[in-house]
């Protein structure tokens, strides 16, 4: 793992994919939509014309809560599944069940925009996640879980039971958001994470664990996590990736009670270090493999 600090740009992620797959759904399910009420399946387009509650089965398709709030889950089946909601801000909302998800999508990719997802054991879950101007809070679970890739836009995720956002053998993508006070890791990849004009605060974890590949943060804050503020590899150091901090804050992490006990926790955590400079900071780092206390990198303010 190698550890890069430097001034640069201000590195912004468009959402190019995200758009595409807007457009490309958008095209597939143009047309006059249905109105749908809640305990209904059905395929194509739907939109609510009223509260509801009970679940919502859709079999390939869209839903538009057009402002109004299910009091339920939205399962979808097929390629690809959209929700979202035109106007004010829809509402998908649970009794917080531990089984239980708000949004889910079997084997399908997954567009949610503009939706409040709330009272589930998991609010959002699926193969792949693109989400937009949505808000994933109060989950007794994962905030948002995907088995691949996850792409978060605009957005917060905060005081959920577990991981804020969790890919289980993906990479995450993160621009213009907020994760805050979630109870296990603010974010979670197994492949890589990209973080762009975003903040990671008050996880009970780490701020941002990533397991393999790259970890770029650029132009964000990372501080008050319990545990590390960014680690990235495993405790083998292999395969190596890199670690980047762009015009980022790291530090004030390290705040649970095993940290400094039978723990090493620090603010960047990784395996090599290579460079650092310009105007980012960081308080703590250590090096991975290097037991207890063990070795800091000797680039944050207080190595």
């Amino acid at each position: 793992m190698q550890v890069a600090i430097f001034h640069g740009p201000r590195w912004r992620w468009f959402g190019s994919l995200f758009a595409a797959l807007v457009l490309c759904l958008s095209a597939a399910t143009a047309g006059a939509a249905r109105t749908v009420e809640c305990g209904e399946v059905y395929a194509g387009s739907g939109e609510l014309e009223a509260d509801c509650e009970g679940d919502i089965r859709i079999d390939g398709g869209s839903l538009d809560l057009r402002g109004y709030t299910v009091r339920g889950s939205v399962r979808c089946e097929g390629h690809e599944c959209e929700v979202y909601s035109d106007g004010s801000r829809g509402t998908i909302s649970g009794i917080g069940s531990e089984g239980s998800v708000g949004i889910f999508a079997v084997g399908a990719r997954l567009i949610v925009r503009n939706v409040l997802v709330t009272g589930f054991g998991t609010g959002i879950s699926a193969d792949e996640v693109f989400a937009s101007d949505v808000e994933v809070a109060g989950n007794a679970g994962f905030g948002i879980n995907a088995l691949h890739g996850i792409e978060l836009i605009d957005s917060s995720v905060g005081m959920n039971g577990n991981d804020g956002l969790h890919s289980q053998i993906g990479q995450i993508r993160i621009s213009g958001s907020q994760l805050t006070g979630n109870r296990g890791n603010g974010v979670r990849a197994l492949k890589g994470v990209t973080m762009d004009d975003s903040s990671v605060s008050w996880s009970g974890g780490d701020g941002v664990r990533n397991f393999s590949g790259t970890v770029v943060v650029s132009g964000s804050s990372v501080s008050g996590n319990g545990n590390d503020g960014v680690r990235t590899d495993d405790s083998d150091c292999f395969p190596s990736g890199t670690l980047e901090l762009r015009s980022s804050t790291v530090e004030g992490n390290a705040s649970n009670p095993e940290c400094g006990g039978g723990r090493a926790c620090a603010d960047i955590v990784a395996c090599n270090f290579s460079q650092v400079g310009g105007s980012s900071r960081c308080g703590t780092s250590y090096r991975l493999q290097s037991g207890l206390p063990g070795e800091s990198w000797r680039v944050c303010q207080l190595d």
